[in-house]
């Protein structure tokens, strides 16, 4: 479990915040119901002017502004409708190795933040241990927080568990956060979440799909839950090589026949980027 006073550090903060101003794509801003955009459309309002940052919209640009101060500032709009986003985080056993689901709260935090700083934004959050709630509004996101703060890898009642307990919100958009394993559930719980508006992110590091080093390989049995230690051997770790790349390309298999956005996130790449990445990874997407 990540200690709650790490998610709800001022520096954590502020580097969301930092995500929210930055973010491209479709999920993130622009088409998103409810979301922030620097350009009006109807049924939108001016909420605040903001710097300039390369990527921006030039014809955002408020002129008077660069007049006055010498400085480029864009104008930024507030949609008055409402978004709502459904998470669904996995927290099972394999998820506890090599940080992986530290990312995944991480990364659950960012999105669901992008969704909850502005008035009308909804998240619902459901986890693999059994755990449902719905936060609203800027309000929402200290809980929303703290809740994630709280995720440890348990045993529980599985992922499409876990998405069936969103069907009353009915999100407009849907978050998946797993490592993917099995295949199979991530197939049953995408079935639970919007088509075409749901993005799946497979969380692994590097270590997942090409072990380095001497010492023993450490799998995570997601059945058991229980972690074992298998000696490495030259004709192992290629078998081993190529069933975790098969195993990754066949969640993205599923994530793209269920009309799914797709990205990967490792525990090694800049926290930062990596969902910057992702974000713009599933914009693009739905713009195909």
């Amino acid at each position: 479990m990540i200690p709650v006073a790490e998610l709800l550090d001022p520096s954590f903060l502020a580097l969301l915040a930092r995500i929210a101003r930055r973010a491209k794509g479709d999920f993130a801003r622009g088409s998103r119901p409810g979301g922030r955009g620097t350009l009006p459309r109807g049924g939108s309002s001016f909420r605040e002017h903001r710097r300039y940052t390369p990527g921006d919209e030039p014809r955002a640009i408020d002129w008077n502004v660069l007049a006055r101060l010498g400085e480029p500032f864009i104008k930024v709009f507030e949609s008055e409708e409402t978004g709502s986003l459904g998470i669904v985080l996995d927290a099972s056993p394999s998820m506890g190795v090599g940080g992986v689901l530290d990312l995944a709260v991480r990364i659950s935090a960012a999105l669901g933040y992008l969704v909850l700083e502005r008035p009308g934004g909804v998240v619902g959050l459901a986890v693999t241990d059994g755990r449902f709630e719905i936060r609203r509004g800027p309000s929402g996101v200290e809980g929303l927080l703290r809740s994630l703060s709280a995720t440890g890898p348990l045993r529980g009642g599985g992922l499409p568990s876990a998405a069936r307990r969103l069907e009353g919100l009915r999100p407009e958009h849907g978050l998946l956060v797993t490592d993917g394993e099995p295949p199979e559930e991530v197939d049953r719980t995408l079935a639970f979440l919007p088509r075409g508006r749901t993005l799946c992110v497979q969380v692994l590091s590097l270590e997942d799909l090409d072990p380095r080093g001497e010492e023993n390989l450490r799998v995570a049995d997601p059945e058991g839950g229980r972690i074992l230690s298998i000696p490495k051997g030259a004709a192992f770790l290629g078998r081993y090589r190529r069933l975790a790349r098969f195993r990754a390309e066949e969640v993205e298999a599923v994530a793209r026949r269920r009309g799914a956005s797709f990205a990967r996130a490792f525990v090694e790449e800049p926290f930062e980027a990596a969902v910057l990445a992702l974000l713009d990874r599933a914009g693009r997407r739905r713009r195909r």
